[in-house]
């Protein structure tokens, strides 16, 4: 129940100070649960940061490495063939 001290508790004796009482510990029951949904979003916070960190960390440098052959090819044969022709070749090369 809802805690108080020996000097506060001769005090309760009316309906009202009942309902006073469980209207304090409802208020109190959903401050703790507010807190904990905010512990929950900066856990999820710190957890999405530290994703992009490692992702924005990974090694990036093989794609323009897997890109370069199907992008030198489509230049050089650009008069004879259409741009699109080279995003299937790119995705499958970078994959």
């Amino acid at each position: 129940m809802f805690e108080m001290g020996a000097d506060e508790a001769w005090d309760i004796d009316e309906e009202l100070d009942f309902a006073i009482t469980d209207f304090l510990m409802q208020q109190r029951k959903n401050k703790s649960i507010i807190e904990s949904i905010r512990n929950r979003s900066r856990i999820q916070g710190n957890l999405m940061k530290k994703f992009i960190l490692k992702v924005l960390n990974a090694p990036w440098y093989f794609i323009p490495f897997a890109a370069y052959p199907v992008l030198a090819l489509l230049s050089h044969n650009i008069s004879q063939v259409r741009y699109t022709a080279g995003i299937r070749p790119l995705i499958i090369s970078a994959a």
